[in-house]
Order: structure tokens, then C-alpha cells, then sequence
């Protein structure tokens, strides 16, 4: 079993949950790959002068073996962190299946 670490994420209780929902669904699918360890670090800043929005960027890096990482910058949160967790599935994913043919071929 994995262990995963945020840093960066300064969140309200309900932003949170949503926010552990999200990662809680990937690291179920990430379990079954084998993964060692997921980091998710956040940086916040307004998206300008006088916006009351939020530009967020996510830098996600996963451990399984192997090191993989993906990046994304957006002003919603659960939608760049579902990419970045997305992103970093297919790789590993594509990882194991080259790993598999590879085997095949021995």
C-alpha cells in the first residue's frame, strides 16, 4: 500500500472532502499497479490583479518503480487534479503493458 503526501493544499473542510474523493478513487485504481508513493504539490495565486479567482497549479509525481510526474495549471482545482492523477495513471499503466509485451517476446 502506498503512501500519498500533499503539500501546498490550504483548503476548507468541504473543499477537502471533495478534494479526498478524487484522490481516494485513484488510489484504488493505483493500488492495483503497484505504486510506492503519489506527491501532489499545489501552488495558489490570484489569477490577476483584481480577480477574485484562483489560478492553481498542481505538480503531481508518482513512485512505482519508476518515477513519473505531470503537471497542470487551471482555476479549478478538482478538475487540473483529476488531470493530473489521470495522466499519471496512463503512464503507469502504459508502463506495465510495455513490461508485459516485452516478456512475452523473452
Amino acid at each position: 500500500m502506498g503512501k500519498i503526501l500533499l503539500s501546498g493544499f490550504k483548503l476548507e473542510k468541504a473543499e477537502r472532502s471533495i478534494l479526498n474523493n478524487i484522490i481516494r478513487s485513484y488510489k484504488t485504481k493505483l493500488e492495483r499497479l503497484g505504486f510506492e508513493e503519489l506527491r501532489l504539490d499545489l501552488r495558489q495565486r490570484p489569477h490577476s490583479k483584481h480577480a477574485k479567482r484562483t489560478l492553481y497549479k498542481l505538480k503531481g509525481q508518482l513512485i512505482a518503480g519508476k518515477k513519473f510526474s505531470s503537471k497542470e495549471e487551471g482555476l479549478n482545482l478538482y478538475l487540473i487534479t483529476d488531470k493530473v492523477l489521470e495522466k499519471l495513471l496512463h503512464e503507469i499503466e502504459h508502463k506495465t503493458r510495455i513490461i508485459r509485451i516485452r516478456r512475452r517476446r523473452i
